[in-house]
C-alpha cells in the first residue's frame, strides 16, 4: 500500500510539475514555444501587444517585455527585429535591445500567423534611447560652449549645453562639430525658459552628419523677420529631436526657392527629425514652394511626429506653398503618430493650409490636422493637398477651410496622376470651401485617386451644397477615381451622396458603405 501510494504521489507530482511548466510557458510572451489552442480548435487572433518599454539607455541592454492581447490568442510567440535603428546603432539579440548611441529606434514585433491562420500580426514600437551620461559643457556663454564642443567633442559621447541667459548669436558662432559620429548635444535652459535669438541671416543651427541635436526643456529659438534661410536645418546624416518645452519661432524665410524653403525647420535628404513635444510656431515662408513651418525633403528626408504642435505658421505670395508642412520629393516621408498641425495659413495659387505632399509619402496614424486655411485663385487644400501618397489610418482632419477661386477641397484635395489618398481609418469632418466649385470634404481632380476602406467623413460645409467627396468629370481638368459608394453626376462633377450633403455622413467599414 505504501509503495503504491508513493508511486501514485510521485506520478501526480510529476504531472503537476508538467502542467505548471506548461501554464508558465503560456503566460510568457515571446517564448519560442508560446503557442496555445482554444477549446474546439477555434482560432483566436491577436489584437494588440502592450507593455513594451519606451525608454532605453545607450550601452545598457533592454529586455523587450510585452503582453499579447488577448491572453487566449492562438499564437503568441513574438519575434523581435529592428525596423529602423535611426542613429542609435540598435540591434536585437533574442528579446533584448542593445543600442550604442542616443536617438530613437523603431522595433518590430511579429507573431507568425497571429492575425489569422495565414497572416502574421506585426506592430512597431518607438524606443527613445537616452545618452549614457551627459558631460556638462564649460563656457561663459553659448558661443564659448559651442566652440568648446567643436574642439573637444568625442565620438559616441553626449553633452549638455545649458543656456543660462537670453542671448543673441550669429550663425558663424553656432556651428556644431563636424567629421564626428554618434555625438549627442542636448540644449536646455537653466531653471526657466530662455531665448536664443538669431542676430544675422542664416540658419541658427545646422545639424550635420553624425550629430543629434536635442532641443530640450526651457529653450526658445527665435529667428529674424527677413532671413534668407530656415531657422534650423538638418543635413544628410543629422538628427533633430524636439522635446516638450522647446520652441522654434519668429523666422521669416524670404528665399524664393524650393531647395531652401521652410520658415522654421528644413530637413534635407538623409536628415531625420523626431518631434516628441514643443512647438514650431509663428514662422513664415515667401515664394514658390515655400513652407511656413517645416519643409521635409528633397529626397530621403524623414519626419516622425509623436507630439507637439506645428501651429500659426504662414506662407504668402506663393504658388504651391503651404502654411504648415511640405513633404517634397520622392523618398521624403512624414509619419504622424500624434501631435497637431493647426491654425496655419497660406495664400497664392495651388496653396495649402496644413500639409502639402508633393511626390513624397505621408502616413497619418493619429493626431490632428485642423483649422488650417488656404485662399487664392484655384486648387487649394484647406487641410491637405496630395500630389504623392497620403495614407490615413487614424487621426482627424477637421475644421479646415478654403476660400476664393475654384476646384478646392476644404479638407483634402487630391491632384494628378499617380496621386493617391488612401483612407483606412480616422475622421474627416467639419471642413469648409467657399470657392467656386465647393467641395467641403475631399475633392479629387486631374486623374487623382481616393480610396476608402474604413473611416468617416461628415459635417462638411460647401456653399453650393456640393458635398463630402467630389471629382471632376470634364476633359479640361481630367478625371478622377473614387472607390466605394454611389456617386451622383451633374454636368461637370460627381459627388458621393446627394447634391445637398452638408449633413450627409459617409461611413465605410471594411470597404462597405454603411
Amino acid at each position: 500500500m505504501n509503495n503504491a501510494f508513493g508511486l501514485f504521489a510521485t506520478k501526480n507530482i510529476r504531472l503537476c510539475a508538467i502542467a505548471l511548466a506548461a501554464a508558465i510557458a503560456v503566460s510568457m510572451t515571446g517564448c519560442p514555444n508560446d503557442t496555445m489552442r482554444t477549446e474546439g480548435g477555434t482560432f483566436v487572433p491577436v489584437t494588440d501587444i502592450t507593455g513594451v518599454p519606451t525608454q532605453a539607455t545607450a550601452g545598457t541592454p533592454l529586455p523587450l517585455t510585452s503582453t499579447v492581447v488577448p491572453s487566449s490568442a492562438t499564437n503568441r510567440a513574438i519575434v523581435w527585429s529592428v525596423y529602423d535603428a535611426g542613429n542609435t546603432g540598435a540591434t536585437i539579440d533574442g528579446n533584448t535591445l542593445n543600442a550604442t548611441a542616443a536617438g530613437t529606434a523603431t522595433v518590430r514585433a511579429t507573431i507568425a500567423n497571429g492575425a489569422s491562420a495565414t497572416a502574421d500580426f506585426t506592430r512597431d514600437f518607438d524606443v527613445t534611447v537616452n545618452p549614457a551620461g551627459l558631460t556638462l559643457v564649460p563656457g561663459d556663454n553659448l558661443a564659448d560652449r559651442l566652440e568648446w564642443l567643436r574642439d573637444n567633442a568625442q565620438d559616441g559621447n553626449s553633452y549638455l549645453v545649458e543656456i543660462t541667459a537670453d542671448e543673441y548669436i550669429a550663425p558663424d558662432q553656432t556651428a556644431l562639430p563636424t567629421d564626428r559620429s554618434g555625438i549627442v548635444i542636448v540644449l536646455r535652459g537653466r531653471d526657466e525658459t530662455l531665448t536664443v535669438s538669431l542676430s544675422a541671416n542664416g540658419s541658427l543651427f545646422t545639424v550635420g552628419s553624425g550629430i543629434t541635436l536635442v532641443l530640450d526643456d526651457n529653450v526658445t529659438l527665435l529667428g529674424r523677420d527677413a532671413n534668407n534661410n530656415s531657422l534650423v536645418q538638418v543635413a544628410n546624416g543629422g538628427t533633430l529631436i524636439m522635446e516638450e518645452g522647446s520652441t522654434v519661432t519668429g523666422n521669416t524665410n524670404t528665399a524664393n526657392a524650393v531647395d531652401v524653403g521652410g520658415g522654421g525647420v528644413r530637413i534635407d535628404a538623409g536628415g531625420r527629425f523626431y518631434m516628441k513635444g514643443g512647438e514650431i510656431t509663428g514662422n513664415k515662408g515667401i515664394g514658390t514652394g515655400s513652407a511656413g513651418g517645416v519643409r521635409v525633403g528633397v529626397g530621403s528626408a524623414t519626419f516622425i511626429m509623436k507630439g507637439g504642435k506645428i501651429a500659426h505658421n504662414e506662407v504668402f505670395n506663393s504658388g504651391h506653398g503651404v502654411g504648415g508642412v511640405m513633404i517634397l520629393g520622392n523618398g521624403a516621408t512624414f509619419v504622424m503618430k500624434d501631435g497637431e498641425i493647426t491654425d496655419n495659413t497660406a495664400s497664392g495659387s495651388w496653396s495649402t493650409g496644413g500639409v502639402h505632399v508633393l511626390l513624397g509619402r505621408f502616413y497619418m496614424e493619429g493626431g490632428k490636422i485642423a483649422r488650417n486655411e488656404a485662399g487664392g485663385s484655384q486648387q487649394h487644400g484647406g487641410g491637405v493637398r496630395v500630389q504623392g501618397t497620403f495614407t490615413m489610418r487614424g487621426g482627424e482632419i477637421f475644421y479646415n477651410r478654403t476660400s476664393g477661386g475654384q476646384l478646392n477641397g476644404g479638407g483634402v484635395i487630391v491632384v494628378g496622376e499617380e496621386t493617391t489618398f488612401i483612407m483606412q481609418g480616422g475622421r474627416i469632418f467639419g471642413n469648409e470651401d467657399t470657392g467656386h466649385d465647393r467641395t467641403g470634404g475631399v475633392f479629387v481632380i486631374d486623374n487623382g485617386t481616393f480610396q476608402i476602406s474604413n473611416g468617416i467623413i461628415y459635417g462638411v460645409d460647401a456653399e453650393d451644397g456640393r458635398g463630402n467627396i467630389g471629382r471632376t468629370l470634364n476633359s479640361t481638368w481630367g478625371g478622377g477615381t473614387l472607390e466605394h459608394g454611389t456617386f451622383n453626376d451633374d454636368d461637370e462633377f460627381a459627388y458621393l451622396g446627394t447634391l445637398d450633403t452638408t449633413n450627409y455622413t459617409i461611413h465605410v467599414v471594411n470597404g462597405e458603405l454603411q
